[in-house]
């Protein structure tokens, strides 16, 4: 028995269409660490690892802080890069810009 789907999104899980979109988009600058590996907080891709030192987390916003840096890097970011972002992370990022504009 054959599924039918409709339009570009049909039968494509959330997961899936977060993939497609850092395929055609480029990963965002937020990201998420631990033990130094750097993950994309859209699709979950490993990015980089900072324990060699091959990835610089400068410009980047980071999930789970809410430095000064993070609030200034959240206050960069674009329209492509707020797409589709699981629902913790986009609050988390709208937390951040409503602090920086404080």
């Amino acid at each position: 028995m054959k599924i039918k789907t409709s339009g570009r999104r049909g039968g494509k899980t959330e997961e899936q269409r977060r993939q497609i979109a850092c395929v055609l988009n480029g990963h965002p600058r937020i990201v998420r660490m631990c033990f130094g590996y750097v993950t994309c907080a859209r699709c979950g891709h490993q990015v980089g690892d900072t324990l060699a030192g091959s990835y610089d987390v400068s410009a980047d916003v980071i999930v789970g802080h809410d430095c000064a840096a993070c609030q200034q890097n959240a206050a960069k970011l674009t329209r492509r890069e707020l797409t589709l972002l699981p629902p913790d992370v986009r609050d988390e990022v709208k937390a951040l810009l409503a602090m920086g504009a404080k």
